[in-house]
């Protein structure tokens, strides 16, 4: 008996070491060179000429594992076409509030540094201080270049993550022309995510949305001389909220969509998955706002029959690069703000064509969202036969389908659950829609005369938000952090400004519009209590949204950026900062 004692926890300790540290890869180095210059985009009967990493859209896919170290140099090959009267000066010094109050954005400072540019690794448990994502002081200017160094923790979750522009002034303009690309931590086995998701096909969806109109205004007033819509399309008669156009009597006109969907760097492609074997899909929202209700449409009219009309199935296993708690899940919509992403296991049966499209249907309210990007076709898919995996065509027998394995991936303590630790600190945030004015008055701030030209944006009409009614001051945080502790915050407002909060991502605690039965949202379904975000965003017809979210500032300190993730918003003061240190 005293032998078992004995030999107990060596056996737990060489079956831990075996789970995880003796199956994950060697640390490496990576080595990225990203250059961000002009593209003149051609897809489909779409043309603009915009910024982009490496000549594409998106730039290069990086893949690297828990433990290396990602090293990117970022050459910036712009030129000095910068024509605003503020860029002259050193970027990292510009203040974003007035001259006499932090209550309202400086207008000198808006959008004045189109050229520009630095780098933010969306979702990256990783240092906010440079070397490493430093957003709010490294600045890199035309002709300049400037190396990053991410250290990713040996226990860094693997998942689905992004990269993007992050300077503010050109964060809308250069993101939503197309400067970003696709970040993935790669899984290993042993992390307790089953082999079977592990050794599944994968398709990447990069989802971004090119706003002209939007791009226009911002070029027009910071002076930039770069973009061009160069693609003819009909003149809008009028704009919704989601910045869709209609025909005169409000009725939607797919031909006047002005907010552009590209899928993987193509306008409108068509895909192809196989019957009856599963896909991870990767999705990321890259585009600049409103969040996409995403759902595959069955074509009418091109199965033979409807019993061979095709049809998916999915199952969603992670969302914003971090695995559910216990995975998979059944979801047939995936809702993602704006730089949200998700990990979809997708299988499809029957024969014939899907469309992937946002916002298909309202919500469980009947209501469609004005805060919702809607488009019937980002993309084509035919369901083609597969020899090793012949799909059974039958619907009654749809039930029998296998399922997934259930699997709990490993959390890493930046992740562990927080639903019931012991709280170190509080605070309060509420975003607030805000006007653009001039300093001292309340005269909206004119562009050429032309108010609506100037940002004609989500209905905003040169709108942006604030934090607890204040606009973004370099010089002034919005607090303190302890380095090693759990915060608990209230935040209200997320159901049309999405937070996101750099460094450490956010379990969601408790929100309004909540079905208790369930636990996840009453409008669609899927935010779910207990569920890791960094990007929040709870959609909502009308109302204010309020949620409870904790985190853990885990592993860095230095400061801690949050900001509406609708990139206007952002780039017009909607952001600010928490310092993290030892000294709290």
């Amino acid at each position: 008996m005293r032998l078992v004692n004995v030999m107990a926890p060596l056996l737990l300790l060489l079956l831990k070491f075996h789970v995880t540290d003796a199956i994950k890869p060697s640390p490496r180095e990576v080595n990225v060179t990203l250059v961000l210059g002009v593209l003149e985009y051609h897809s489909a009967g779409v043309t603009f000429l915009t910024r982009a990493y490496n000549g594409t859209i998106p730039g290069p896919p990086i893949y690297v594992n828990p433990g290396d170290t990602l090293r990117v140099t970022l050459v910036n090959e712009l030129e000095h076409t910068e024509t605003h009267s503020t860029a002259g000066g050193d970027a990292s010094k510009v203040t974003w509030c007035g001259p006499s109050n932090c209550t309202t954005p400086d207008p000198e400072a808006l959008f004045s540094i189109p050229n520009r540019t630095n780098l933010h690794t969306h979702g990256f448990h990783t240092s906010p201080v440079a070397p490493g994502d430093d957003v709010l002081n490294t600045a890199i200017l035309p002709g300049r270049n400037h190396t990053y160094i991410y250290e990713i923790p040996t226990d860094h979750m693997a998942g689905t993550f992004w990269y993007h522009p992050h300077l503010d002034g050109s964060v809308a303009l250069q993101t939503a022309g197309g400067a970003a690309g696709l970040l993935v931590i790669n899984d290993y086995e042993g992390n307790g995510v089953s082999e079977e998701v592990r050794k599944m096909d994968e398709q990447v969806m990069f989802l971004q949305t090119v706003p002209q109109s939007a791009l226009i205004g911002i070029s027009a007033y910071s002076g930039d001389l770069l973009t061009k819509i160069l693609s003819k399309r009909p003149v809008p008669s009028r704009t919704t909220d989601n910045n869709q156009y209609s025909d005169l009597d409000g009725s939607f006109n797919a031909s006047l969509i002005d907010n552009v969907g590209i899928v993987n760097g193509k306008f409108q492609p068509k895909m192809e998955v196989k019957s009856g074997r599963w896909a991870r899909w990767r999705l990321v929202h890259a585009g600049p706002a409103f969040f996409m209700d995403l759902t595959l449409e069955a074509e009418e009219g091109l199965a033979e029959t409807t019993h061979d009309r095709a049809y998916c199935e999915m199952q969603l296993l992670a969302k914003d690069g971090i695995y559910l708690a216990e995975a998979p899940r059944s979801h047939q919509r995936v809702v993602l703000p704006p730089g949200g992403r998700a990990d979809v296991a997708v299988r499809c049966h029957g024969k014939g064509t899907l469309r992937l499209s946002s916002g298909e249907r309202p919500g469980a309210s009947g209501v469609w969202n004005g805060d919702m990007y809607w488009n019937p076709r980002l993309a084509t898919i035919k369901v083609r036969d597969d020899d090793t995996a012949r799909d059974e065509r039958n619907r009654s027998v749809r039930s029998h389908h296998h399922g997934l394995e259930v699997f709990r991936a490993q959390r890493p303590r930046y992740l562990s659950d927080l639903q019931g630790a012991t709280v170190d600190g509080r605070f309060s945030l509420s975003f607030a829609d805000a006007k653009v004015v001039m300093p001292g008055t309340s005269i909206d701030l004119p562009v050429s005369g032309l108010l609506q030209d100037a940002f004609p944006y989500n209905g905003d009409t040169s709108g942006t938000c604030t934090f607890n009614g204040m606009t973004f001051n370099r010089s002034q945080p919005l607090g303190r952090l302890s380095e090693e502790g759990v915060q608990e915050w209230e935040v209200a407002g997320v159901q049309g400004h999405p937070l996101h909060i750099h460094v450490n991502p956010h379990q969601v605690l408790a929100f309004s519009a909540m079905n208790t039965a369930t636990g996840c949202d009453i409008e669609y379904g899927y935010i779910c209590q207990g569920d890791f975000h960094d990007t929040l965003q709870i959609p909502q017809p009308d109302g204010i949204a309020n949620a409870t979210i904790r985190f853990r500032t885990a592993d860095f300190s230095g400061p801690q950026v949050l900001h509406c993730h609708y990139l206007i918003h952002e780039d017009l003061g909607c952001i600010s900062f928490h310092n993290i240190s030892n000294g709290m």
